[in-house]
């Protein structure tokens, strides 16, 4: 079953990425299907995304559910699909493009979207 494992802090950390709304709804969204398990602090596991159903479901927009969990990789969490594991925005932007779970399209606009968040020229995704 996919599970979200993550502490107060890394909720707040998403902030940088994303606004507010999108989180809750993208996380409410994947509540509704899976376990959410929430850290009180930062022992471990506490980012730790496991997603291997949630990425083929298509009934919330692939941008939004990208944008979640790109920015929980982004922020050091740990994205797993099936066997497979992956941190950090690009690793598991390749990794999501190896298992087919993304288009050439959707890469593209994350790849410039995270370079922007690094030149410190990025707009929050809402």
């Amino acid at each position: 079953m996919d599970t979200l494992y993550i502490s107060p802090s890394a909720e707040y950390e998403l902030t940088k990425y994303c606004e507010s709304n999108l989180l809750v709804e993208v996380i409410e969204h994947f509540a509704a299907n899976a376990v959410i398990i929430t850290r009180d602090s930062d022992s471990q596991p506490s980012r730790w995304w496991v997603i291997t159903d949630y990425i083929k479901d298509n009934t919330i927009d692939c941008r939004k559910k990208l944008s979640v969990i790109l920015s929980f990789a982004a922020i050091g969490g740990f994205v797993q699909i099936g066997d497979r594991m992956a941190v950090g925005d690009v690793d598991v932007l390749c990794m999501l493009k190896e298992t087919n779970n993304i288009s050439e399209e959707d890469f593209d606009f994350f790849i410039d979207a995270f370079f922007n968040f690094s030149q410190g020229n990025g707009v929050k995704f809402s």
